[in-house]
């Protein structure tokens, strides 16, 4: 019998690492945090005043692009 000491774990039951929680937001998140219309959030996130994630056919927004949008538009 092998010692279960010394035994590997299969990398189906490893623990993956932890990282920072980071979040990807739908323009619909975009437009509830920022407060404005589904629409004004689709057109900034178009014009590139908000910066984009795409993955396949997917468009989100990193949670930390949309606070540094905020921090750096005068009002």
């Amino acid at each position: 019998m092998p010692n279960q000491a010394t035994e590997k774990t299969p990398l189906d039951k490893a623990t993956p690492p932890t990282y920072p929680q980071k979040r990807l937001l739908k323009a619909e998140e975009v437009a509830k945090y920022l407060r404005i219309s589904k629409s004004g959030a689709y057109r900034l996130m178009q014009t590139g005043e908000i910066p984009v994630v795409r993955i396949g056919k997917v468009v989100r927004v990193r949670e930390e692009d949309i606070e540094s949008f905020v921090l750096n538009t005068k009002a």
